[in-house]
């Protein structure tokens, strides 16, 4: 009898399992799952803007280094060493300092920026082409907002009023570190002690 109620649990609890009954990650589980992600390429694409391609290194859920790609060119940013190297014309590109509390680093979301001031809410899940999302609703501005994330801790699109965007991710975990260094035989212009000549000229006219 012992035996037999042993088993008719473990079918339950499998069934369970399998169809998703016992719910949705949490923010904190889906976070937990960000973390482990070393590197991923991915596709952003949003209504009425250009089509942005970005690689993406990570450590323990903090991004390192970036590389996005549009139409217009590349920009490197190295969040380690605080610089930032854009694509000029020609085969040349500029480097400058890097603050990121002052340049945004472009659409880049975590499941941490669905908590705190955003409010973030799960409130079920879906499926986005084959990956199973959380869907969680959030606040920004006082606009209701909708986030699907992936059981791997990425986010697949975001939609808050009329702006919509989507996620299209591959190479997770397998981005080698050379796609991330500026391209061999493209001269590198720094521009870092002309950029920092020019804030020390901006802050003594500014007394």
């Amino acid at each position: 009898m012992k035996n037999a109620k042993l088993l008719i649990t473990l079918v339950c609890c499998s069934t369970l399992l399998l169809f998703g009954c016992l719910g949705p990650k949490s923010l904190e589980d889906l976070g937990k799952e960000y973390a482990k992600i070393k590197s991923y390429e991915v596709k952003i694409e949003a209504k009425d803007a250009p089509q942005v391609n970005q690689i993406v290194k990570m450590k323990e859920g903090k991004i390192q280094k970036m590389k996005m790609t549009t139409n217009m060119g590349w920009n490197i940013l190295d969040l380690e060493k605080k610089v930032t190297y854009a694509k000029m014309p020609g085969n040349s590109c500029m480097k400058m300092p890097y603050d990121a509390e002052k340049q945004p680093m472009g659409p880049s979301f975590s499941p941490a920026d669905f908590k705190g001031d955003s409010k973030g809410k799960v409130v079920g899940t879906e499926k986005i082409g084959e990956v199973e999302c959380v869907v969680v609703e959030f606040e920004d501005e006082g606009k209701k907002g909708k986030c699907w994330i992936g059981n791997d801790g990425l986010v697949r699109k975001v939609e808050n009023g009329e702006n919509k965007v989507s996620f299209t991710y591959s190479k997770i975990n397998a981005v080698p570190d050379k796609d991330f260094e500026v391209p061999k035989g493209v001269k590198i212009r720094d521009m870092t002690k002309l950029m920092e000549g020019m804030k020390n000229l901006k802050n003594f006219m500014g007394r």
